[in-house]
């Protein structure tokens, strides 16, 4: 997520820290407290994005203008790589978005029985909510962070518990 206010640059001048947040609304929480909420933000986002971001902002008396910047479209070959792809076996498969649940569950679905073994890990909460959704009865381990450390830390438990 980016967001940014309209100012003269003054502001930004601690920018040069990076904040990492677990989810959207723990980033909000950062941003508001580091930044002025009297000026209004514009949020750079993509056509499925929640409204966490907008909505938390309004909640906190910031105006916020939410501009779409991307889509996200399936391959047109989707169900044939993947269906290459499942003729392995899978240790993980790992989904870092709603999409990338949504576009693959019913080719995945079909191949289930070959997944029995594989553990399907979700790189944060949204994904963890689609993958429970397209896969009732499936475990899902997910991620403490969306962040590669975050994704190797729940591989290595995923491994060890398993």
């Amino acid at each position: 997520a980016v967001v940014s206010t309209q100012s003269t640059g003054e502001q930004w001048a601690d920018m040069a820290s990076v904040t990492v947040a677990r989810n959207a609304k723990e980033l909000c929480g950062e941003l508001l407290a580091k930044f002025q909420k009297s000026m209004p933000w514009t949020f750079f986002r993509g056509e499925k994005s929640l409204e966490t971001v907008p909505v938390t902002l309004k909640k906190h008396g910031v105006t916020c203008r939410c501009v779409t910047v991307y889509s996200v479209i399936a391959r047109n070959d989707i169900r044939s790589v993947l269906a290459a792809a499942l003729e392995s076996s899978w240790d993980f498969l790992v989904f870092f978005s709603p999409s990338g649940v949504e576009y693959t569950a019913k080719t995945l679905r079909h191949a289930e029985a070959s997944l029995l073994q594989t553990v399907f890990v979700a790189f944060g909460p949204s994904t963890e909510i689609a993958v429970r959704i397209e896969f009732e009865d499936r475990g899902v381990v997910v991620c403490e962070s969306p962040t590669p450390e975050g994704l190797v830390s729940a591989l290595e438990s995923a491994r060890e518990s398993g």
